[in-house]
């Protein structure tokens, strides 16, 4: 199983409010195309906060990579599509506001066409970390009931992305970070389950 490793940046931007707050206010100016109005020491310290800023940034974004990685890889989600598509590539910027990673998994063609389209996507924002699982089938809901190995997953009925979707027991930023070998265990066989289930479905 893939080890997960916690950064330091991250660690720092989930427990302390006021860096988050910096962190926050600062990741928007990483295009430097605006420049405040500072004098010659301002302009250097702002220049490191910005560098703080990306570090932040890059290390959450991989850290998603990674834990859809451990989670998922394992649990062989290629099954799920002969072909795999994703459909858009976001950028970090695009992620950290998301904030999640996802790949896309297509059976019998586009959704539109009467295919069949999974998204397996990693989580993780202020409130915790969690796994979920969307299909874009309007004539086909994803179901837990009688199906113990999802005794862990419930449906929330609509997020951002708007529709209906499952997702794993979350566990808060704290207790990741606490316990990432333990979390990233559970959550391997959350993913070895939901794929399994998504397959006999």
């Amino acid at each position: 199983m893939t080890k997960v490793e916690i950064p330091e940046s991250l660690r720092a931007y989930f427990d302390n409010k006021a860096v988050r707050r910096a962190v926050d206010e600062l990741v928007d100016q990483l295009d430097g195309k605006d420049m405040p109005n500072f004098d010659w020491e301002e302009a250097q310290n702002y220049n490191q906060a910005l560098l703080m800023a990306a570090q932040v940034r890059a290390d959450y974004v991989a850290l998603l990579f990674n834990v859809w990685k451990a989670a998922f890889e394992g649990a062989d989600p290629h099954r799920l599509s002969g072909e795999y598509f994703q459909h858009e590539v976001h950028s970090p910027n695009g992620i950290w506001n998301a904030p999640w990673v996802c790949r896309s998994y297509y059976r019998g063609g586009n959704p539109e066409e009467g295919g069949r389209c999974d998204d397996l996507a990693v989580y993780l924002g202020e409130t915790g970390l969690e796994l979920r699982v969307y299909r874009y089938n309007e004539d086909e809901n994803l179901d837990v009931a009688g199906t113990p190995q999802l005794e862990r997953w419930s449906i929330q009925e609509n997020d951002d992305v708007g529709g209906p979707y499952l997702v794993n027991e979350s566990v808060s930023p704290a207790d990741f970070f606490a316990a990432p070998d333990a979390v990233i265990h559970r959550f391997a066989e959350d993913a070895a389950n939901v794929v399994q289930a998504l397959l006999e479905t």
